[in-house]
C-alpha cells in the first residue's frame, strides 16, 4: 500500500503543477500513510446504526 501512497502523492502533485524535491515528496507521502493508518483504525469497526451521520445537516 506504500507504494500506492507514493505512486498517488508523485503524480498528484505533477498534475497540480508542484515541483518538490524528493525529500519534500516523500514528506507528503509519509503524511498520506499516517492519514491511511488511522483511516484503517477507525474503519475496522462498523458503526452501530444509531451513529450513522443524517443526510441533511440542519442547523
Amino acid at each position: 500500500m506504500e507504494e500506492d501512497i507514493r505512486a498517488y502523492v508523485a503524480q498528484a502533485l505533477r498534475l497540480q503543477g508542484y515541483e518538490l524535491s524528493q525529500a519534500q515528496e516523500a514528506g507528503v507521502a509519509a503524511a498520506f500513510e499516517g492519514i491511511a493508518a488511522i483511516a484503517a483504525v477507525l474503519m475496522q469497526d462498523e458503526l452501530p446504526f444509531a451513529l450513522e451521520p443524517a443526510p441533511v445537516f440542519l442547523p
